[in-house]
């Protein structure tokens, strides 16, 4: 996979996709490789969230596991998902 990474000129990312979340599709270089990781406590099997990955417009290849030299974009998307959880627990209390 590396190979034609090079050859297509992609670049190269780690995502969660757990879940999909369009502030962080936003920032997805296009085109672009990624890389999905086991995860603990996921909403979502590995395998559906890289499908998920693979959906996405941006993205030319998903490979399952960490991608050496990827940027990792699983700290953008830790921050939208409590972002997000949060404002489902403010919305659910009536504030």
């Amino acid at each position: 996979m590396r190979e034609r990474i090079v050859a297509e000129g992609l670049a190269v990312v780690q995502l969660d996709c757990d879940p999909l979340l369009v502030s962080v599709v936003e920032r997805l270089p296009v085109p672009c490789a990624v890389y999905v990781a086991a995860k603990e406590n996921e909403y979502l099997p590995q395998r559906a969230r890289a499908e998920l990955a693979a959906s996405l417009k941006a993205v030319r290849w998903v490979a399952l596991g960490l991608g050496e030299g990827a940027t990792d974009l699983r700290g953008a998307e830790a921050a939208a998902r409590t972002a997000l959880e949060q404002l489902v627990l403010t919305k659910s209390r009536g504030a």
